[in-house]
C-alpha cells in the first residue's frame, strides 16, 4: 500500500465520518471557548513576580482540566473512528472503555 493509498483511505473514513467528524471539531472548538471564557479573570495580569499567587494556581489548575478534558474527548472520538477504520479488528466497544485505555495516550 502506498502513501497516496493510505491518504485515500484515510479521506474515505472521514467522508464515513463526516457527523462524528464535524461534532469533534464543534465540540472542540466549544470547549476551548469555555476555557478561553474561564480565562479571562486572569488575561490582564502581568507575566511576572507580582502576580497573586490565586492567579498562577488558578491558570495551573486551568491547563490541567483543559489536557484533561482534550484528552477524554480525543479517546472517545478517535475509538469511534478506530471502530470504523479497523473492522473487525477493533475490540473498543465504549466510550467509556476507550477513556479508560487511552486517556493516559492523549
Amino acid at each position: 500500500m502506498t502513501g497516496r493509498d493510505l491518504l485515500q483511505d484515510a479521506w474515505k473514513a472521514i467522508r464515513r465520518n463526516q457527523t462524528l467528524v464535524i461534532t469533534f471539531v464543534l465540540a472542540a472548538a466549544s470547549i476551548e471557548l469555555g476555557f478561553r471564557l474561564a480565562a479571562i479573570p486572569i488575561a490582564g495580569l502581568p507575566d511576572d513576580a507580582a502576580v497573586p499567587g490565586w492567579a498562577r494556581a488558578y491558570d495551573l489548575a486551568l491547563q490541567i482540566t483543559r489536557a484533561a478534558v482534550f484528552s477524554v474527548l480525543a479517546a472517545a472520538v478517535y475509538a469511534r473512528l478506530g471502530k470504523d477504520i479497523d473492522r473487525p479488528l477493533w475490540k473498543c466497544v465504549s466510550d467509556a472503555e476507550a477513556v479508560r485505555r487511552f486517556f493516559m495516550t492523549w
